[in-house]
C-alpha cells in the first residue's frame, strides 16, 4: 500500500481529540477494461468494450480498530456520442470499522457478507462473467452479497465463525436487523492440510432461506471444489451446484474451469486463462456459455480483460 500521513483522516476515524495524531493512509484500487464478442452481446447490437469496473479504497489503522471506505462504478462505463461524461455515478461500495478484539473481530459498516465457499462481495468472482452463484446467468447473487450490518468472526482451532445481523430494505418497514442473519462454519486449512471448507445458513424477514455447504482441496497442481447451495422463498426453491477447478500452469499463468448449475436455470460454464503481465496488471482470456433449461436462447461469448491494480 502507498502510505501518507494525513491529519485529515483523523477527522474521519478517530475521535475529536485525537485528531493530531499521525495515521498511516493506506490507498489502494483497480480497473478493469474488457472486450468481448459473441451472442451474449447480441441484443445490444454491439460488443461489450470499454471499463467494466472500476473503484478505489482508502484504509487506516490506529491500535486495534481499522476504518475502510470503497468507491466505484460498475456497468460499462461507455458514452453515446455528444454526451458530456455525466452518465455514471460514482457510489460508496463498502464503508466500514473493525475492531481486532481479543474474543473476535467485529466489523460494523457496509460489507461483504462473506457466505459461501468463495464469496467475493463488490468485486465478484473470478471469471469476467459470472456464474448462477454470482447473478449471472439468471441465477441468484448468494456468494457476492454485500450487506449494511454487524459481523463478528470467531477463532474456533482450525475454523473460523462468522455471525451476521444486518438491514433488508426490501423485506417492509417492520424489518430490523434481528430479522436478518447469517451463521457460518469455515475453515482455510482444515488439520494443516490443503483442505478448506465451509457451512452456512442465512435468513431474511423476506421469508428467505439460503444454506450453502462446500469443501475442496488446493493439491498444489491442482484446486478443485464443489459447494451447494439451496435458496427456499414463497415464490419456490432453488438449488446450485458449484464445480471450481483452478490449475497453475506457470508462475505467471493459470486455468481455471467453473461450472455451476441450477433448478430451471442455465447451466454456466466459464473457461479462462490467466496471465500475470507483471505485479500490477493481469490479462484475462475467458470463453463462456450459458445453456438455458427454459428461457433461452443460449448464449456464449470470448472476453478478453486486462486488469490493472495498484495498492
Amino acid at each position: 500500500m502507498n502510505k501518507l500521513h494525513a491529519v485529515l483522516l483523523g477527522a474521519l476515524v478517530a475521535p475529536v481529540g485525537a485528531i493530531g495524531a499521525d495515521l498511516d493512509l493506506e490507498l489502494g484500487g483497480f480497473v478493469w477494461a474488457d472486450v468481448g464478442t459473441g451472442d451474449r452481446y447480441d441484443a445490444s447490437d454491439d460488443d461489450q468494450t470499454g471499463i467494466s469496473k472500476a473503484g478505489i479504497t482508502v484504509s487506516t489503522s490506529v491500535d486495534n480498530v481499522s476504518a475502510g471506505l470503497t468507491l466505484g462504478v460498475d456497468g460499462m462505463i461507455n458514452e453515446p456520442v455528444g454526451s458530456n461524461g455525466s452518465g455514471d455515478d460514482l457510489e460508496v461500495k463498502e464503508a466500514w470499522i473493525a475492531f481486532d478484539l481479543d474474543w473476535a473481530d467485529v466489523t460494523i459498516g457496509k460489507q461483504a457478507l462473506g457466505f459461501g465457499l468463495k464469496p467475493a462481495g463488490w468485486v465478484g468472482g473470478r471469471p469476467i462473467n459470472d456464474g448462477l452463484e454470482f447473478g449471472g446467468s439468471g441465477g441468484l447473487n448468494i456468494s457476492g452479497q454485500v450487506v449494511t450490518g454487524i459481523a463478528a468472526d470467531f477463532a474456533l482451532g482450525d475454523f473460523t465463525v462468522r455471525a451476521a445481523m444486518f438491514d433488508n430494505v426490501d423485506s417492509g418497514s417492520d424489518d430490523s436487523m434481528t430479522d436478518n442473519f447469517m451463521l457460518q462454519l469455515r475453515s482455510d486449512g482444515l488439520f494443516g492440510t490443503g483442505i478448506y471448507a465451509s457451512a452456512g445458513y442465512e435468513e431474511t424477514a423476506g421469508n428467505t432461506e439460503i444454506t450453502s455447504v462446500g469443501a475442496g482441496y488446493d493439491f498444489g497442481f491442482a484446486d478443485l471444489s464443489i459447494e451447494a447451495q439451496d435458496f427456499e422463498s414463497d415464490a419456490g426453491d432453488t438449488d446450485f451446484v458449484i464445480f471450481g477447478a483452478g490449475i497453475p500452469l506457470s508462475d505467471s499463468t493459470g486455468l481455471y474451469i467453473d461450472y455451476a448449475t441450477g433448478d430451471d436455470l442455465a447451466d454456466s460454464t466459464r473457461i479462462g486463462l490467466t496471465h500475470a503481465y507483471n505485479d500490477n496488471v493481469d490479462v484475462i482470456l475467458e470463453y463462456s456459455d450459458d445453456d438455458y433449461d427454459a428461457a433461452g436462447p443460449d448464449t456464449d461469448s470470448i472476453d478478453l480483460r486486462i486488469a490493472l491494480s495498484f495498492d
